[in-house]
């Protein structure tokens, strides 16, 4: 078989068509492989994202998280030297999370349920797709020709973010106590994103997507299949719906045991799961 580009490669594996080597897929943010493939250990700032496209452009067919800049912890962040180096491509701060009672979570669902139901008039769609093309149009230009097929986006329904905020424990509490706030919460944040994958969609900027949701542990669903059916479910069918629209192929993303409901999700019409455990 004659050598493949790597966008031929990823769409023939997306397409269940065989492909001259199996290809490579995963998400770098490693200083350590940056450095090996650049000769450069990444600075802060756009330098650093630059090194870090044209490490991962070297290694990998396909990625998600392409062009991240190494940042410097918040202030306060932490005293322990070991967390400073990981905390360069992070998010997490190992702060204590200011949302200390059942009631402070439940007032801040409110307020963002209340924010979200203007999020039309909040939303400039326009902007969102000419920053998504500015964005992209330079990370290509810091890759080779034949470029590592990059993620056009990570969408999900709002789960991650509200039980990441309030954590798990009053999480689960609000979807007894206040389900119906909860389930308008993933709507108002479905419909957002399904505007802005219409928006932006263009399979010439890419040809694949990242739809996610965590919804499990390593032995089990954190949530209950029924759950998940009522609230989760349909509106990652949505998500995928929208993209599937622009030949755009969604990748779905969860850690965990997912055989619970693995038939569901592929009803979903997700085109592969990432990763498999």
């Amino acid at each position: 078989m004659a050598q493949m580009t790597k966008l031929e490669r990823v769409l023939a594996a997306f397409e269940h068509r065989e492909t001259d080597r199996v290809p490579l897929y995963d998400l770098m943010l490693n200083d350590d492989c940056i450095e090996y493939f650049t000769g450069t250990y990444p600075p802060y700032g756009e330098e650093g994202a630059r090194l870090q496209a044209q490490a991962v452009d070297r290694m990998l067919d396909m990625a998600r998280g392409v062009g991240v800049a190494p940042a410097p912890p918040p202030a306060g962040f932490t005293d322990d030297p070991r967390l400073l180096e990981y905390a360069r491509y992070s998010s997490l701060t190992y702060r204590q999370n200011p949302i200390q009672t059942y009631e402070e979570a439940l007032a801040w669902v409110r307020q963002q349920v209340e924010s979200l139901r203007s999020w039309r008039e909040q939303t400039d769609l326009k902007a969102v797709a000419e920053g998504n093309r500015q964005a992209f149009a330079k990370l290509y230009s810091w890759l080779g020709e034949d470029h590592v097929v990059c993620c056009l986006r990570q969408s999900g329904v709002g789960l991650d973010d509200i039980r990441g905020t309030v954590g798990i424990e009053y999480f689960s509490y609000l979807c007894v106590d206040a389900p119906e706030l909860v389930s308008e919460y993933l709507e108002r944040c479905t419909e957002r994103e399904v505007a802005i994958i219409h928006a932006i969609a263009d399979p010439r900027i890419s040809p694949w997507a990242l739809t996610y949701g965590d919804i499990a542990a390593k032995q089990k669903l954190l949530h209950s299949p029924e759950w998940l059916r009522r609230e989760f479910l349909p509106r990652l069918k949505r998500l995928n719906d929208a993209y599937h629209a622009h030949d755009i192929r969604c990748l779905f993303h969860s850690d965990g045991y997912l055989m619970e409901v693995m038939s569901d999700l592929i009803a979903t019409g997700i085109d592969g799961l990432n990763p498999i455990e």
